[in-house]
C-alpha cells in the first residue's frame, strides 16, 4: 500500500527552495549553503535554520507531563512536522518543480514507439 506520510514528498528539495518557502511563511530562517553531511552521497549541500519555537516566549506547563518549554513562533505551525507537511506542499508548487514535472510526463509519453514489440502475425512458433 501507499504509506500516507509519504504522499507530499518532495524529490530532493534544494535548500535554497526550503529557505525561500520558510520565508513566505513567516519564519525567521537562515540559509548556510557551506554546510552539509559529510556522507551524502549526492554531495548535497546547504542547511537551513529555521526558527519555530520562540525562545523569548516562556511556556507555561498546562500538567506534570507537558515538557514543551517555549512557544511557536507562529500558532498555525505549532511543531516541527507541520512545518515540514507545509514546505513540502510549497516546493511542489513552486513555478520551476512545475515545469519540471511538466517536461518529465511529456517525454514518457512520448519516448515509446507505439508498438507491441512481439512476434510478427500469423506466423506460429514450432
Amino acid at each position: 500500500g501507499i504509506n500516507a506520510e509519504y504522499m507530499g514528498a518532495v524529490d530532493s528539495p534544494t535548500g535554497l527552495e526550503i529557505y525561500q518557502c520558510a520565508l513566505l511563511m513567516g519564519f525567521q530562517a537562515v540559509f548556510e549553503p557551506d554546510r552539509g553531511y559529510s556522507r551524502d552521497p549526492t554531495g548535497g549541500r546547504g542547511r537551513v535554520r529555521v526558527m519555530i519555537k520562540d525562545p523569548t516566549k516562556r511556556h507555561i506547563a498546562k500538567s506534570d507531563v507537558d515538557t514543551s518549554t517555549h512557544e511557536p513562533v507562529n500558532e498555525e505551525y505549532p511543531n516541527k512536522t507541520v512545518v515540514l507537511k507545509k514546505l513540502a506542499s510549497m516546493i511542489a508548487s513552486m513555478k520551476n518543480r512545475a515545469a519540471d514535472t511538466s517536461k518529465e510526463k511529456e517525454s514518457t509519453n512520448n519516448s515509446g514507439s507505439g508498438g507491441g514489440g512481439g512476434k510478427g502475425k500469423g506466423k506460429k512458433k514450432r
